[in-house]
């Protein structure tokens, strides 16, 4: 974690911290801007990236996707994971204009595919309850802090986060923490939307094909056949 917040809730970065800590100014109490527990500072002398921490047993900054999305029936099959390998590439346009649109972020093609890479190296997509609806919202949680704004997902199952933020829906949420012109924590509440990509053309520009399609194909490890008919499959929705 990247951020932390004071007991006025002001928000701090850890650069912001560390400089504050070299002359003693330090605030004394800091805490999560999501759960509101007390966070230490961590790797401050170390070849490891300087963070703040959560005191043991009440972590929050990070998502355990098996929790999330339970697929303790059964595991997905071989074919269901291809499947859902194949609609989110048929998809992948959709869902990048989906997390500009819903969270304001303006997505490179470079960032877009590392956190792709991120979400496979954690095995999302082999998880029972996965569509590609949801990607849109894993994708900013793995994002985690950006252009002055941390994210994390969340669902009724956190019972702190929930009391903390009242979140009564029965939607899984984005909780959405930034800093404003005054430098306090200012926070929203992104709902996922499981119609989220249907309501988005699924017309892809010729620059996304031809720059993102590509990488995200090799790192989403198709068969060279596999990738050949899905290419041609997408020339038919090209925008030129």
């Amino acid at each position: 974690m990247y951020t932390c917040i004071d007991s006025n809730n002001k928000i701090y970065t850890v650069d912001q911290y560390c400089l504050l800590k070299k002359t003693n100014k330090e605030p004394q109490i800091i805490m999560c801007p999501f759960c509101r527990n007390n966070l230490f500072l961590r790797a401050e002398n170390s070849q490891e990236k300087t963070h703040f921490c959560h005191k043991k047993n009440t972590s929050c900054s990070s998502v355990d996707y098996k929790k999330l999305f339970d697929s303790s029936s059964r595991k997905k099959t071989t074919e269901e994971i291809l499947q859902i390998k194949l609609e989110i590439i048929r998809s992948s346009y959709r869902i990048f204009k989906s997390i500009e649109q819903q969270f304001a972020i303006n997505i490179t093609e470079e960032m877009y595919i590392t956190i792709f890479s991120k979400l496979l190296d954690k095995k999302v997509l082999n998880l029972l309850n996965i569509t590609p609806n949801h990607i849109p919202y894993i994708w900013v949680n793995e994002l985690g802090y950006y252009e002055n704004t941390s994210y994390l997902y969340t669902n009724l199952g956190n019972v702190n986060l929930a009391k903390v933020w009242n979140l009564s829906s029965k939607k899984d949420s984005v909780i959405c923490i930034s800093e404003d012109k005054n430098g306090y924590a200012c926070t929203s509440i992104v709902e996922v939307d499981l119609d989220c990509l249907n309501i988005l053309s699924n017309r892809i520009p010729i620059w996304f094909l031809s720059k993102t399609i590509p990488s995200l194909l090799e790192i989403i490890n198709l068969e060279t056949s596999q990738s050949e008919n899905l290419l041609k499959e997408l020339l038919n929705t090209c925008e030129y």
